[in-house]
C-alpha cells in the first residue's frame, strides 16, 4: 500500500514541478546566477544609465584620452547675442543721362496772299472757313464754316469776278482760258469755269 502511494505521488504532475524547480536552482547555483523568485511579480528593471557628471577614461595602448561626454541641450536665445544682418551694398546705378532734345519741328507760315476784293479777302483770313464758292455773277457767295455750308447776302458782279481771276493769273504764272481752269496759290485751290454764255464761277478751297 505504501509502494503505491508513494508511486502516486511521485506521478502527479505538482510533484514533477516542485523536482524541475529544484533541478533549475541546482543548475543556476552552479553558475552562479541568482534564481528570481518566480512566485513574485516580475518588474522592468532599467538598465542603469552612466553619471553624466563623470569623465570617463579612455585606455589606448599608449595614452589615456580624457573624453568628457555633454548632454545636447538647446542653448537659450539670451546666451548668443544676435548679430545684424550681414551689409549687403546696394546695387550701382548708371548716372543719370539727359536724351537728346529732338530738334522742335517748324512749321513754315503760309505766306499771306491779298487780292484786291476787300470781302474775299476777309474770309480768306478766317481759318474757320474751309471754302467760297462764287456760283456765278449776282448770284449769292456760299461758304462752308466749320463743315457747314452758309449763304452770304454778298455777290460779285462779272467784272470782280474777271478781276480775281487775273489776279490769280498773274501770281501762278499761269494765263486763264475758255473752259476749266486749276491753280494753287499758297494754302488754296482754286479751280474756275471760264465760260462766255453761262458766265464766269470759282470755287476756292483750303488746303
Amino acid at each position: 500500500m505504501r509502494t503505491f502511494v508513494r508511486a502516486l505521488i511521485l506521478n502527479t504532475a505538482t510533484y514533477q514541478e516542485a523536482v524541475r524547480k529544484q533541478r533549475k536552482a541546482q543548475v543556476l547555483a552552479q553558475n552562479r546566477i541568482p534564481l528570481q523568485d518566480t512566485s513574485l511579480p516580475t518588474q522592468s528593471i532599467a538598465p542603469a544609465l552612466p553619471n553624466i557628471s563623470e569623465k570617463p577614461t579612455l585606455s589606448t595602448g599608449y595614452t589615456s584620452i580624457n573624453a568628457t561626454y555633454t548632454p545636447h541641450t538647446q542653448q537659450s536665445s539670451a546666451s548668443k547675442p544676435l548679430l545684424p544682418p550681414p551689409h549687403r551694398p546696394l546695387p550701382l546705378r548708371q548716372p543719370f543721362v539727359p536724351r537728346p532734345s529732338l530738334p522742335q519741328k517748324t512749321y513754315s507760315v503760309p505766306p499771306v496772299i491779298t487780292f484786291s476784293n476787300p470781302s474775299l479777302q476777309q474770309w480768306l483770313q478766317d481759318q474757320s472757313i474751309q471754302s467760297i464758292e462764287c456760283p456765278g455773277p449776282g448770284k449769292p457767295v456760299v461758304i462752308v464754316k466749320q463743315n457747314r455750308p452758309q449763304i452770304t447776302n454778298t455777290s460779285f458782279d462779272a467784272e470782280a469776278i474777271q478781276t480775281f481771276l487775273q489776279e490769280v493769273a498773274e501770281k501762278t504764272k499761269i494765263p486763264i482760258g475758255e473752259g476749266l481752269y486749276k491753280a494753287i496759290i499758297g494754302p488754296y485751290i482754286i479751280t474756275a469755269v471760264l465760260s462766255t454764255i453761262i458766265g464766269n464761277r470759282y470755287i476756292i478751297q483750303r488746303r
